[in-house]
């Protein structure tokens, strides 16, 4: 069983690091769900693909780091806009940059599914306007 919950975290992105609990008092919840907001505007870029896959991901990302999307993104950073996000985002330190920049590709490449144009491009619109130089550029 140890196995099968080790696969499924390196699968998922999550890793055992003994600076993980430091790094996430380092986030504030602006930061976390702006963070969410990008994840998620990646995702639904091509609205004729849900990616369930992508969307347990998100989910997963973010409950190891404490933070619930279901309950606090739903209903408080959802309404503001995308400049605020990217706003927030060009804040962070160059770790949390890494960790998003790893998250967010990792959504893209590592569950097995390819993602779409749309997604694509998304994802190299947030690398921009996050001014993250650790996002890799994609092309499909």
């Amino acid at each position: 069983m140890v196995n099968i919950l080790r696969n499924k975290r390196h699968r998922l992105g999550v890793k055992s690091n003994s600076d993980f609990p430091t790094y996430r008092m380092d986030l504030n919840n602006e930061q976390l769900e702006a963070m969410v907001h990008t994840f998620l505007m990646v995702m639904m870029a091509d609205d004729a693909v849900f990616n369930l896959n992508m969307y347990n991901y998100i989910q997963e990302q973010f409950e190891s780091l404490s933070f619930n999307i279901r309950e606090a993104y739903v209903h408080k950073f959802a309404p503001k806009a995308d400049e605020q996000a990217y706003e927030v985002l060009r804040e962070l330190s160059d770790t949390q940059k890494v960790w998003f920049a790893t998250a967010i590709y990792g959504m893209l490449y590592r569950l097995g599914d390819t993602p779409s144009e749309l997604q694509a491009k998304q994802y190299n619109i947030v690398r921009k306007k996050a001014l993250n130089t650790y996002m890799k550029e994609v092309t499909l």
